[in-house]
């Protein structure tokens, strides 16, 4: 938010109530014992917040520019010669470096010896090194929640030294998936010239020091979203769905921002061919599409809304109900989560995404009564592939699995993957999804709830906090 108008005195009192205000607050409020018990251990963890106060011109440089425009598209794939690329505008960069510098001198102002430091996500790469310069013996873990791309294209960005040495500043670095890890360890390889050793951990530098790469996908709060779909206004907003469409329409549900990375034109197109090769679902089916409201390209916007009116205008007759409803727009939970529940088919086809939590979102909604218990169809390119099908029975570089309830599932007894860039194959998915029997629906929803239920956000974050104390033990003071 912007700051430079605020009053000394009103940072203050923010400041204030924000030193008084405990995280205890944000406890999993589920009814089962293993939510209850992984809220205790990370309730250990809880402190108060410290608010950092920047410039509004950094703060715009830092988030709008570097992040958006430089780092978010490159780590997506968007590689620097890409003719919309701004990788090589590096004039955000010292506004980047500068907020980074803010974060780390306020963590070092309030670290206390015993403290755990966990820095999370792209904004903040280089926090990890700049708190690890004034505390070298304190326990720092580091988190990157979005996709890391390989060698070959992160290489490109002309920050790419002082990016990574500044993640290798913590003792554990995690991302979502092996792939993430493996392109992170090859990029140390290559750009720094660093060993990785055969147990995923890194040399980095004359003392020895090393650092633990790991791979540990991040959950949802699967308990309080099953609670959430008990409240009366998403069972009123169930039956409204219900009588708005019929109880034998199926619908076909999408939820993503409307950006390069999302695949909603991808998807639509799919739509659009699975239409044409089967006219009969022009009636027996409708996709709603919900696209958030965040800064979209016009050219993206424009060539979505085209080819939604173009798959509209398709119709056989006047009084038929339109096949694609498109909602650029922000809708409440309450609807949102009674879409989930009402869905026949769910639908992410993503070019690039760290981790979809949407996708198993939907799969705890349909746990709810009177669902179908229907088929997510998901792109091979996000992070939650690789939880939520066969790929996560893959070992991490020390040996150890994943931890997934279904890595012993194949693809097949779960989600429906596609390459999203295939159009003919994902306009099969539709087809296949929603033509599916109902003892294989059955079946792949099982499977796809026994893995979200165990791998929580609360489990998530006491295995890392675990692997980094494990990590962080030896040599420490």
């Amino acid at each position: 938010m912007p700051t430079d108008a605020l009053e000394l005195t009103t940072k203050h009192a923010i400041a204030h109530v924000l030193a008084n205000n405990n995280n205890s607050s944000s406890n999993n409020n589920g009814n089962s014992d293993s939510s209850e018990s992984d809220s205790d251990d990370i309730d250990e963890y809880a402190d108060v917040e410290v608010p950092v106060f920047a410039s509004d011109s950094t703060v715009e440089g830092h988030y709008t520019h570097y992040c958006k425009e430089i780092l978010w598209p490159t780590f997506h794939y968007q590689i620097p010669d890409n003719p919309k690329s701004k990788a090589y505008e590096d004039h955000s960069w010292v506004h980047y470096h500068a907020l980074n510098q803010a974060v780390a001198d306020a963590v070092v102002a309030n670290y206390e010896d015993g403290d755990t430091v966990w820095v999370h996500d792209y904004h903040l790469l280089l926090v990890p090194g700049m708190v690890r310069r004034k505390l070298p013996n304190a326990t720092i873990g580091f988190f990157l929640h979005i996709a890391f791309p390989s060698s070959e294209v992160f290489r490109c960005l002309p920050t790419r030294k002082l990016l990574l040495q500044g993640m290798l500043g913590a003792d554990v670095i995690g991302f979502q998936t092996v792939e993430y890890a493996r392109h992170f360890r090859q990029s140390c390889q290559v750009v720094l010239g660093l060993r990785a050793n055969p147990d995923g951990t890194i040399v980095v530098d004359h003392d020895g020091r090393t650092v633990s790469v790991v791979n540990m996908a991040i959950g949802i709060d699967a308990e309080s979203i099953k609670t959430a779909c008990q409240d009366s206004e998403v069972v009123r907003w169930r039956q409204l769905i219900r009588e708005r469409w019929g109880p034998h329409q199926k619908l076909v549900v999408g939820r993503d921002k409307l950006d390069e990375f999302r695949g909603v034109k991808n998807k639509l197109l799919a739509y659009e061919r699975f239409l044409k090769i089967h006219p009969e679902y022009k009636e027996k089916a409708t996709m709603i599409q919900v696209c958030l409201t965040n800064i979209a390209s016009q050219d993206l916007e424009s060539e979505v809304s085209d080819i939604v009116t173009r798959i509209n205008s398709s119709n056989s007759h006047v009084g038929a109900e339109p096949p694609v409803v498109f909602l650029h727009q922000d809708i409440l939970f309450e609807q949102y989560l009674a879409l989930l529940c009402e869905a026949d088919v769910f639908v992410v086809t993503s070019l690039r995404e760290g981790m979809n939590l949407t996708c198993h979102e939907y799969v705890i909604c349909q746990a709810a009564p009177e669902t179908s218990k229907g088929p997510l169809v998901l792109s091979e390119f996000t992070g939650s592939a690789s939880v939520l099908s066969s790929t996560s029975s893959l070992s991490e570089p020390n040996g150890n699995k994943s931890g997934s309830a279904a890595s012993n599932s194949s693809a097949a007894d779960t989600c429906v993957l596609v390459n999203p860039w295939d159009t003919v194959e994902v306009a099969h998915a539709f087809f296949t999804a929603l033509t599916m029997p109902d003892n294989e629906r059955d079946r792949r929803w099982r499977n796809l709830y026994a893995e979200v239920v165990v791998n929580t956000g609360a489990h998530w974050v006491n295995l890392f906090l675990s692997r980094l104390a494990d990590a962080a033990a030896p040599g420490r003071d």
